[in-house]
């Protein structure tokens, strides 16, 4: 019986080295899951066609809808520049002024460019574009007009 021991004892010892001869190594790597979004930053302007009535005046009449989107994460801005200098010009040069209201800027004067900063990203952001304009009487009869530039850029 103990020959049959000790030849059980050898037996599994040589199972127990014989596995570990023939166990597999373990490797690894990685595959790193990634992708990109490219810069977009563009502005869309609806210019609504209205006509003012620069002898009676208006109060926040609809002139046209800006559609915003730009993803950079450091936000943008959006300004708002004249041709004219904040005036209508007509016959005989006469001039109508007028004030411009768009989100948080109001009653502004393209005198001066105006300038509305976004700190963060924003997609398809829409608002409308008013205007105030103060009544005059004495305006030469004909149309009056200014091109107001809205432009986007990233921060």
């Amino acid at each position: 019986m103990n020959t049959r021991l000790l030849s059980a004892s050898a037996l599994v010892a040589a199972l127990a080295f014989g596995n570990s001869a023939f166990a597999a190594s373990s490797t690894s790597g990685q595959i790193i899951i990634k992708g990109t979004v490219g810069d977009l930053c563009e502005i869309g302007v609806v210019d609504y066609g209205t006509n003012l009535d620069l002898v009676t005046g208006e109060t926040n009449r609809a002139v046209g809808k800006v559609t915003e989107t730009c993803n950079d994460p450091d936000g943008y801005s959006v300004s708002f520049t004249s041709d004219r200098g904040g005036k209508m010009i007509g016959p005989r040069d006469a001039e109508s002024a007028y004030r411009i209201n768009y989100d948080s800027i109001g009653n502004h004067s393209l005198a001066a460019d105006a300038l509305l900063p976004r700190p963060d990203p924003q997609w398809n952001a829409a608002y409308e574009l008013t205007v105030n304009v103060d009544g005059q009487d004495q305006l030469p009869a004909g149309s009056y007009s200014d091109t107001v530039t809205v432009t986007i850029a990233a921060s």
